[in-house]
């Protein structure tokens, strides 16, 4: 019985750390960028010049390039973007957003039948 509990009080600390580690990596991304519930954060990289990218992978077998990039523009939009260039196709997508002195762009690329990369570079002082 005792070697059961501490197996069992080890397993939840892992998945505990597991848990945590988890949510520091997605609160350090800004909220000006479109995070896909399902995606795997790859990158994460803040800069001092204020500048941010992100990367991601993205499962394509619940989501088309089209389908994500409508996402990811709806999402900037709410927050105040507009679109300044887009070119969406089947496989791939390259959408460059402004608001203000602030730019985002993004790039989509089907890397297989089961993965998306979504990058995001987010730069709010872009003059």
């Amino acid at each position: 019985k005792g070697i059961f509990m501490k197996i069992n009080s080890r397993i939840i600390l892992i998945a505990a750390l597991g848990l945590f580690s988890s949510n520091i990596m997605a609160t350090q991304l800004p909220s000006d960028i479109y995070h896909p519930a399902s995606a795997e954060i790859l990158k994460a990289q803040p800069f001092e010049n204020g500048e941010f990218v992100a990367e991601f992978k993205v499962n394509a077998e619940h989501i088309s390039i089209r389908e994500l990039a409508a996402r990811v523009i709806a999402d900037a939009r709410e927050k105040g973007f507009s679109v300044e260039q887009s070119m969406v196709k089947r496989d791939n997508a390259d959408i460059k957003f402004y608001r203000d002195n602030q730019e985002l762009k993004v790039s989509l690329e089907l890397k297989s039948p089961r993965a998306i990369e979504y990058k995001a570079a987010l730069d709010l002082n872009k003059n």
